[in-house]
């Protein structure tokens, strides 16, 4: 990666949640992290925990669902 991709990746990787999980699941594992759409939902709403728009949230999945 050159210098300029670098940058650009660390700016995706802080910026999004969906990214950072599926940029480092690669790293980590070697394969793709497969989106469901329940990751999509989880996501937006841990980052609007993040922002300050949702002070309180509780998630409840089943295991093995990739939580």
């Amino acid at each position: 990666m050159t210098t300029a991709e670098i940058a650009v990746t660390k700016v995706r990787v802080l910026r999004s949640l969906m990214f950072h999980t599926k940029y480092f699941f690669k790293k980590q594992y070697n394969q793709k992290f497969i989106v469901g759409e329940h990751h999509d939902i989880i996501s937006r709403a841990l980052e609007l925990v993040y922002c300050g728009y949702i002070k309180r949230l509780i998630i409840n999945i089943a295991p093995r669902y990739g939580k």
